[in-house]
């Protein structure tokens, strides 16, 4: 069981935090994972709204997990910056299956 406990929780109609979860993207391996990363030097120039960023291989896929401060950044992460990262490094503009959940709890240090 994941309990997530957000800074950023509903608050009479304010932005609600996220969870995205990619499970089939072009982004298939460590290497294309650490290529894409590198594209868009994420380790040094965090997505506006963006609260946690994780990645891995889960049951033989490569999955990625982000927290958002609302899918409205999500949103714009992916189209603005992220589909054509990936147009450019693997032909295909998707990022490929990304569900959002809102959270309910969500604890960061």
């Amino acid at each position: 069981m994941v309990r997530w406990k957000a800074r950023h929780t509903r608050l009479e109609g304010k932005a609600v935090a996220v969870i995205s979860i990619i499970r089939s993207s072009p982004i298939s391996d460590r290497q294309a994972y650490e290529a894409l990363v590198e594209k868009l030097d994420l380790d040094h120039k965090h997505p506006l709204g963006l609260l946690f960023h994780a990645a891995g291989e889960v049951e033989g896929a490569w999955q990625i997990v982000d927290v958002w401060y609302s899918a409205e950044y999500a949103e714009r992460f992916e189209r603005d910056t992220l589909e054509p990262a990936l147009q450019e490094l693997t032909g295909k503009a998707e990022a490929g299956g990304a569900k959002r959940y809102e959270l309910h709890h969500l604890v960061t240090p």
